[in-house]
């Protein structure tokens, strides 16, 4: 996590340089609203209804004035460094479009715990496209992830890890959820996100 990632790019013979991720990365501003969303009033009503969305957002930006009123408060609201507002939220989701930093926010709260961790809640990372492509039987808990799964950077005791989630301050550090393209396999791992964040109250969790 402390270095650029250049998966996606071809450089099959190419003199590739590592590049330390916090020499580059600067945390981007935010607001703490859901932007106006283009999507039909039928889905947003949908949304409202299964509890994937606020009733009363999902009505403000389903049409007429209301939406209009939205719009225009979203675009007054003031913007804060995202890092403030992390610091704040024990549950926050942070949205953006792909490539505006969203994973290297998440490595960059990591490396900072690295550098410096007294004070500072437990970090544990998952990578939930890892998530979906794991092949141990983990049983949707995380816990078990990380003591199960081959891909993941954390290696613990499941028993363990349960019993210093439950006494200790911690933060998960959800990465990938729009990279599940399988609408079934996504709200399976949004449940388990969910789970986990019922399960131990002191856990802040980030996605």
């Amino acid at each position: 996590y402390g270095y650029l990632k250049f998966d996606s790019f071809h450089v099959t013979g190419a003199d590739v340089q590592r590049i330390a991720l916090r020499q580059v990365f600067v945390a981007p501003d935010a607001k703490e609203d859901l932007p106006p969303l283009d999507v039909p009033k039928e889905e947003l009503l949908r949304m409202a209804q299964e509890g994937e969305m606020d009733a009363r957002e999902a009505k403000a930006a389903a049409g007429g004035r209301d939406q209009e009123e939205y719009r225009r408060r979203y675009q007054e609201s003031p913007t804060r460094g995202v890092k403030d507002f992390l610091r704040e939220a024990r549950r926050a989701v942070v949205i953006g479009d792909p490539g505006s930093g969203k994973s290297s926010l998440l490595q960059e709260i990591l490396l900072e715990w690295a550098e410096q961790p007294e004070g500072k809640p437990f970090p544990l990372m998952v990578e939930l496209r890892q998530c979906a492509m794991e092949k141990a039987d983990w049983r949707g808990d995380f816990c078990q992830y990380f003591a199960l799964a081959a891909d993941s950077l954390f290696k613990f005791n499941a028993k363990d890890l349960e019993s210093y989630l439950r006494e200790n301050d911690s933060v998960l550090l959800v990465d990938g959820l729009d990279e599940v393209f399988d609408p079934n396999e996504r709200k399976r791992l949004t449940e388990r996100v969910l789970d986990f964040a019922s399960r131990f109250a002191r856990a802040t969790v980030l996605v």
